[in-house]
């Protein structure tokens, strides 16, 4: 009996330990099997998010700024805002591109850098010339300004300047194109401004216009700006920022009527460009006051 017993257990314990190593065996198998699934799976994964980032298109930032100041009073922001924003964008690989870059890429003729950057600096603001070029100059970044033409004529003539209110005047529209680092954008002839008693706003249809009357409205202000910028830089204006990112379907009829081939409205998040995007649909973020990573990080994907 006590015979018994002691074979009995030693079988028992030769098959547990028979299970064990036929356990261990599966393990094995399992694992070099999990292994090659996921060597074949992570390239193929690769290769999908090139596929969508291809089929999404390239991003482009657009970064819209109104007026920079050294030292800002009222709504200006701070000049050392924008300084954080080109160190924080190179130090994230971004470069700033120029729209007739844009224009070459979407019409199959050149190249992008892997992550570009639009920077368009709103208003035509005299300080863009005293106090932005100088940083972009530093920090060897190029950028669009806006301009309306009623502006340019004002301060090229004899005006007070001072400094948060003063437009750049027409022979300082030239100082900036002949930097290398600046297209210049038409912002309108004078409909960048409420427009006196009717409360027109910016590019806006007026409540009971007719499609002629705001048709020719805009045909005649566009027309008067592409030709104050024959005369004064001796060419047009291709690029469009709509005021206050008013726009319809109208005015974009205009802008297409006029020659333009981009336009810019406020907007957010980066667009997606790729061959024959639309350039006259691209929207821009306007900067706020948060500190560089936390005004990015909301919107740059």
């Amino acid at each position: 009996m006590k015979l018994l017993f002691v074979r009995w257990g030693s079988s028992a314990v030769s098959h547990i330990r028979r299970l064990a190593r036929i356990r261990r065996t599966l393990l094995g198998i399992i694992l070099v099997i999990s292994v090659c699934l996921l060597a074949e799976w992570l390239p193929r994964r690769s290769a999908m998010q090139v596929m969508v980032a291809e089929e999404q298109g390239i991003p482009l930032t657009v970064i819209c700024y109104d007026q920079l100041m050294t030292d800002p009073v009222g709504d200006a922001l701070p000049l050392q805002l924008l300084e954080e924003d080109l160190r924080w964008l190179q130090q994230q690989g971004f470069e700033t591109v120029l729209p007739a870059q844009l224009r070459r890429f979407v019409d199959g003729m050149g190249e992008l850098p892997e992550k570009p950057v639009l920077l368009v600096m709103n208003g035509g603001y005299r300080t863009i010339l005293t106090q932005v070029l100088p940083l972009l100059q530093e920090y060897g970044c190029r950028a669009v300004a806006a301009v309306a033409g009623s502006d340019a004529d004002l301060y090229s003539g004899s005006v007070p300047r001072v400094e948060k209110e003063a437009r750049l005047s027409w022979n300082e529209i030239r100082m900036l194109e002949k930097s290398g680092l600046f297209e210049i954008a038409s912002q309108s002839y004078s409909l960048h401004i409420l427009s006196g008693s009717d409360g027109r706003k910016g590019l806006a249809r007026l409540r009971g216009e007719s499609t002629a009357r705001y048709h020719q409205l805009l045909l005649e202000d566009l027309l008067t700006m592409q030709t104050r910028m024959n005369e004064e830089l001796s060419h047009d204006a291709s690029v469009f920022c709509y005021p206050f990112g008013e726009k319809n379907t109208e005015s974009q009829l205009v802008l297409e009527e006029m020659g333009f081939w981009m336009a810019l409205s406020v907007g957010e998040g980066p667009v997606y460009l790729h061959e024959n995007t639309d350039l006259l649909e691209l929207s821009m973020t306007e900067r706020t006051a948060e500190p560089s990573a936390e005004f990015f990080d909301q919107w740059i994907s």
